[in-house]
């Protein structure tokens, strides 16, 4: 319920500012097939994504690092993506390392009971370079609050990039 929170939070956030709005879930309902619901900018677009955030369970079959390699490729190169979990395991690290190293804009908001990096990953975080992480611990409301002149932002939501284009650059690996 916390990470559909956050998603929602952060959906609204994209949407009250303009921005081209999807979501990719692999928290399948009565399915086997992932949630997705594709980018767009329509009026309704906030609606489609509330929609399918709604209907989000707890149930997969599959990991969220398979999908999110599956369906990388299809999401246009400019796009920031996003990802909520509560589970921060290396194998998504991993997923997320090689999304930036394709040149992708990621973002980790990690909902663990733990910082998905302490000091005994060292190595991993220095890897992890260019890679946004926040983590939200439990305590952290997970939405904004209404009905002040201008809403406060709560926990990390105006620190996610902006999805502007951005030249890629790739480092010779040598």
């Amino acid at each position: 319920e916390r990470a559909v929170a956050v998603a929602a939070s952060i959906a609204n956030y994209a949407a009250e500012n303009r921005w081209t709005l999807g979501l990719l879930s692999n928290g399948v309902p009565r399915s086997d097939q992932p949630i997705k619901v594709l980018p767009g900018r329509s009026p309704d677009q906030l609606t489609h994504v509330l929609e399918a955030l709604a209907a989000v369970t707890s149930f997969t079959t599959g990991s969220i690092e398979e999908l999110l390699s599956a369906e990388s490729p299809h999401i246009s190169q400019g796009a920031t993506l996003v990802l909520v979990t509560a589970i921060v395991n290396d194998h998504i690290l991993a997923t997320l390392m090689q999304l930036r190293e394709a040149g992708r804009r990621v973002v980790l908001i990690s909902l663990a009971d733990e910082p998905p990096l302490t000091e005994s990953s060292a190595e991993i975080a220095k890897d992890l370079a260019g890679i946004i992480i926040y983590h939200l611990p439990e305590d952290t409301p997970a939405f904004q609050r209404q009905g002040q002149e201008r809403p406060e932002r709560i926990g990390t939501l105006a620190a996610i990039p902006v999805p502007e284009a951005i030249p890629q650059q790739f480092e010779d690996a040598g």
